[in-house]
This record gives structure tokens, C-alpha cells and sequence, in this order.
């Protein structure tokens, strides 16, 4: 079987949103271009993660401006504008699955000195809501209600409209071998119907997520640049209204929850925040209980009957 060839400026390996954001910014800029996934795009790393476009809140609970705080704080505007189409990428607001987020807090003293963190150093401050402005979820929430503008998109419609005008230079296959010569890199990849590639690539770029690893040995690069940092979502279905926020208690976010839509149409929360992180050292069973208590405290008032509940692995990779 014969081997395409392809020679390129920059090759891609790691097709979430990361990857796929990147190719249309090359390509847009006129910069020969191609990008490949092993599996689905957006599997993994891009699919598990909750969608919200983080303007800096998490950073600044503890009260301080912090440089990570500074680097995200122009987020949700930048997102609102490819959301609306006034920038490219042109993402359009069927990605948008929520305008905003809240935040709220319990009736702890842990919990009312966080809020007061989070009001400090953001591009837009966390507006406090009156009684009847709040969502319905949290009408019976002892503490203060805010609306932060952190906009929260849908991560599988994102990956398609990044994917939309580049499909012919998006490759589905695995990385053989990866080979460094004085001045580009030599890549192996078959396709999904056998077919062989070698791409010949001035620069390569590596946003596979966990799959990075594998792909930085077959270069000899040192694994210790990145790292992953385990995370057990949870996910609760049932007759539950919508909601996208945080509940903070002092430094830390207590939970984070996003409402999507299964294929029968049932409402689906997604919950992490501090419960995530906590949860790959519990078994299911555990996890699940804590996670009931946790909601039933930091959400009073809704019934929880008929609500169904489960969870999946969703391992963050890092720098």
C-alpha cells in the first residue's frame, strides 16, 4: 500500500478543543496545517469538562490578584464575541448553553469569607441577586445569591463549529512513530481504513490531553513536563431545574454544577468542584452518598426523589 505524503508547516496531535482551536487560527492565518485524533474528537479532556469559560473566580477566593487570575480574566469576554460571531472563530450562539453563572454560599463563616474573596480582581464583579431574581434552584439558599458573567458553553457543539471549515485538514488515525530531524519532525499515522501517512512538519504540537505522555517518549522528551491530575465527576438526572454555578465555602468551590440534556431529554447535572477532587479517593458507593449530602446542604429545598445518580473518571492533564 502506498504512503501519502504531506509536507506541512505545523503538524497537530490532539483533536479537543485545544487542537482543533489552534488549526483554525492557523489556517486562518494562511499557515499549512493539519491535525490528528485518535479517537472522537474532543474525547476525553474536552467531552468530560463542564463548559464553563472561567473568568478567574477560583483564583481569587482567598482574596488575592494571583497571576493565573490575570491570565483568564479576559475569558468570558473573548468567548461572548466568538459566541456572537464578532470575532473569529465565528462559534454562534447555539454553543451557548448558558449566559452566565451563579454563585452562591451556605450560612458558614468558611463560606461568607469566600464570597468576599471572589468579589476581588475580576473583570466583572459577581452582581448579588434579590430574592426574586435568583434561580430556582436556589430560592431557599440561607446565604447570598451573585450572578457571575461567566458565560458556559456545549462542548461537543464548540468542537464541531471548530471543526466545521477544516475537515479536509483533520486526519482520524494513530500516531505510529514520531521522529525529530534537524529541522521538522517526521510523523507516522495510519488512518482508519489502513492507509498510511508520513507528514513532514517544521513544528509539531502536542494537545492530546493524556495521551501527551506516550507521544513526548517516542521523542525522548521528559514525561515530567506534564502531569495528571485525577477528578471524579458526579452526575444526578431526574426531574431537577436548570443550573450553572459554584457554591463557594471559604477558599475553595464546595461544588460546581452544569445542567445539559440526555437523549430522552432529562435533565443532567454535572457536578465537580471540591467533591471532584475528593472523589478518586472514594469508592462509587462513597462518592455518591457524599455527593447527596453535599447537595442536600448546599441546595436546600429541592426534592431529591426519583433523581438518579452516577459518575465517571475524568483525569485532567496539566502542564
Amino acid at each position: 500500500m502506498p504512503i501519502h505524503e504531506r509536507h506541512l508547516e505545523v503538524l497537530i496531535v490532539g483533536g479537543g478543543s485545544s487542537g482543533l482551536w489552534t488549526l483554525s487560527e492557523l489556517r486562518r492565518a494562511g499557515v499549512s496545517a493539519a491535525l490528528v485524533e485518535a479517537s472522537a474528537l474532543g474525547a476525553g479532556q474536552t467531552i468530560w469538562s463542564q463548559g464553563i469559560i472561567h473568568g478567574g473566580l477560583k483564583y481569587t477566593l482567598a482574596g488575592l490578584m494571583n497571576p493565573s487570575a490575570r491570565a483568564v480574566r479576559e475569558m468570558p469576554d473573548f468567548w461572548r464575541a466568538c459566541l456572537n460571531n464578532q470575532r473569529a472563530p465565528a462559534l454562534g450562539p447555539g454553543c451557548l448553553r448558558a449566559l452566565h453563572c451563579h454563585l452562591w454560599r451556605t450560612d458558614s463563616l468558611t463560606s461568607r469569607a469566600g464570597m468576599i474573596g471572589a468579589r476581588l480582581g475580576l473583570r466583572t464583579a459577581p452582581v448579588v441577586l434579590e430574592a426574586h431574581e435568583r434561580p430556582e434552584a436556589l430560592r431557599h439558599c440561607p446565604g447570598v445569591v451573585a450572578r457571575l458573567e461567566e458565560p458556559v458553553i456545549d462542548p461537543a457543539a464548540v468542537l464541531r463549529a471548530l471543526a466545521r471549515d477544516h475537515e479536509r485538514a483533520i486526519l482520524a488515525g494513530d500516531v505510529t512513530d514520531l521522529r525529530r530531524q534537524r529541522d521538522h519532525v517526521i510523523a507516522l499515522v495510519t488512518d482508519r481504513q489502513r492507509a498510511q501517512w508520513r507528514f513532514r512538519a517544521a513544528h509539531l504540537l502536542l494537545t492530546a490531553g493524556n495521551g501527551t505522555p506516550a507521544l513526548r517518549a517516542k521523542l525522548d522528551l521528559p514525561a515530567t513536563a506534564t502531569q495528571t491530575r485525577p477528578l471524579r465527576m458526579v452526575m444526578a438526572r431526574g426531574h431537577l431545574p436548570a443550573l450553572f454555578g459554584h457554591c463557594v465555602d471559604g477558599n475553595a468551590t464546595r461544588v460546581t454544577i452544569t445542567t445539559a440534556h440526555d437523549a430522552s431529554g432529562a435533565t443532567v447535572w454535572q457536578v465537580g468542584g471540591a467533591l471532584a477532587e475528593r472523589g478518586p479517593s472514594l469508592d462509587p458507593a462513597e462518592l455518591l452518598t457524599l455527593a447527596r449530602q453535599e447537595l442536600a446542604e448546599t441546595i436546600p429545598g429541592l426534592d431529591w426523589s426519583g433523581v438518579e445518580w452516577s459518575w465517571y473518571d475524568a483525569p485532567r492533564a496539566e502542564a
